[in-house]
């Protein structure tokens, strides 16, 4: 959590200013300090298992049941409030929220770079920074084609244009299992879009679903090897580059 500059009060007066034999001077150093709020409580005073309650409702609270982006991801402001903080917030945040990433494919363009994920560099630079800390258990990628990844990143593209842009949702999520579902998205068949291959009149949802099932399977070896805790960023980067077709 970002910290306010430190600031010099205006009434500040050196000791050299000061008169001793004034009563105000006496007084103020006479003055007992000032008792503690007894509606206040310092939350590292109380026991763990009840800051974990209270991260989970800073999380996963009625308000925070959203999903979030990885394209311009921001940590919460609780994880940076204090090393201890961090180091307890952090593995909890990244395992129990749900996260949607935006994946570049090359899907209608052969010649097209693709599987890479959709998120601006400065954020993967720090989610591979964190190490084991940043480790994901619900991922929900989001395909599309590279062309498409910044617009539907950076913008707020209209419903329709996400629509006809998005070729599908895959979820994997580690609990107690892996699990996976896909779920065919407008731009699935490539009727829509205005650039196809020319060699099959836009790409076959049997290609697709290959590239799916390649992703899937990659992510349940990493899922099922010893220590497993969660997908890191550099797991999923290597997850998602099974979506690179030619």
């Amino acid at each position: 959590m970002d910290q306010p500059e430190d600031s010099m009060d205006s009434s500040y007066r050196s000791d050299d200013s000061m008169d001793d034999n004034s009563d105000e001077s006496d007084v103020s150093m006479n003055e007992p300090p000032a008792s503690p709020n007894p509606n206040s409580f310092r939350l590292m005073d109380l026991p763990p298992e009840l800051r974990e309650h209270i991260y989970h409702y800073v999380f996963l609270g009625p308000a925070n049941t959203y999903t979030r982006k990885l394209g311009k991801f921001k940590l919460p402001a609780i994880t940076r409030s204090s090393p201890q903080l961090r180091a307890e917030t952090l593995p909890l945040f990244f395992a129990e929220c749900d996260f949607e990433i935006l994946v570049g494919a090359n899907l209608l363009e052969l010649v097209k770079y693709g599987g890479t994920l959709g998120i601006k560099s400065s954020v993967e630079f720090d989610l591979k920074k964190l190490g084991a800390a940043a480790a994901f258990k619900r991922v929900r990628f989001v395909l599309c084609e590279t062309d498409d990844v910044r617009r539907l990143r950076n913008g707020s593209p209209s419903d329709a244009f996400r629509e006809s842009h998005i070729c599908g949702t895959l979820s994997i999520r580690e609990h107690r299992g892996f699990t996976s579902t896909f779920a065919p998205g407008g731009g699935y068949h490539g009727a829509s879009r205005p650039k196809m291959r020319a060699q099959d009149h836009g790409f076959e949802s049997q290609d697709v679903n290959q590239a799916v099932q390649c992703m899937v399977q990659h992510a349940r070896e990493i899922a099922g090897r010893r220590g497993f805790i969660g997908f890191t960023i550099r797991d999923l980067d290597v997850i998602v580059k099974r979506l690179r077709f030619g």
